[in-house]
């Protein structure tokens, strides 16, 4: 997915690349990447603060952050979805974001936090997702809010949008919505 061309594009051009990963192939492909990975739960405060400390051990300082992690999400109609739906993607999206930033910022000195939104936080966002699409906009709204704060300890907090493609995270969609996005 974007996290994994994101990681690519940051090793090629000789960066020292951490991967986070809650499941899967993480440490082969920070291991690929001549990088080094970190297994945590970004819902889980303690986990971030040991993944931190270990970065800390490791490295000393970070230069960019990238939050990329969102969990899967399943289309509901709104008035069909659980309430734990939305503490679900709260606790990763929002939650996970924020304690990231918080502890990333005592290793940093300058740099960039980049977050990653949805395409769906422009125009008219898609039906049944609305938890997701939700908590996004909290995202930028945060990221916003956090750029003006931290702009002072010379640290940029960017946004990227990407648009809708084909990657692990939408591999449960149907088909045809990705033929109905081709044609926008």
């Amino acid at each position: 997915g974007f996290g994994r061309a994101i990681a690519q594009k940051y090793a090629l051009n000789g960066d020292k690349v951490i991967i986070h990963y809650h499941s899967g192939n993480g440490p082969e492909f920070a291991e690929e990447l001549g990088g080094f990975s970190i297994k945590a739960d970004l819902s889980n405060k303690e986990d971030i603060c040991q993944m931190f400390k270990l970065i800390k051990e490791k490295y000393g300082k970070i230069d960019v952050v990238v939050n990329n992690a969102s969990p899967k999400t399943s289309p509901y109609r709104f008035e069909d979805t659980p309430w734990e739906e939305y503490e679900r993607i709260f606790n990763v999206i929002i939650k996970g974001s924020e304690m990231v930033c918080r502890e990333a910022v005592h290793l940093m000195d300058g740099g960039s936090i980049i977050n990653i939104l949805t395409s769906y936080v422009h125009g008219i966002p898609p039906t049944k997702l609305v938890p997701y699409i939700t908590m996004k906009y909290a995202l930028k709204g945060f990221s916003k809010a956090l750029a003006s704060e931290l702009i002072s300890k010379k640290i940029r907090v960017n946004m990227v949008s990407p648009g809708f493609s084909q990657t692990p995270f939408t591999s449960h969609l149907p088909p045809k919505l990705f033929e109905l996005e081709a044609y926008k």
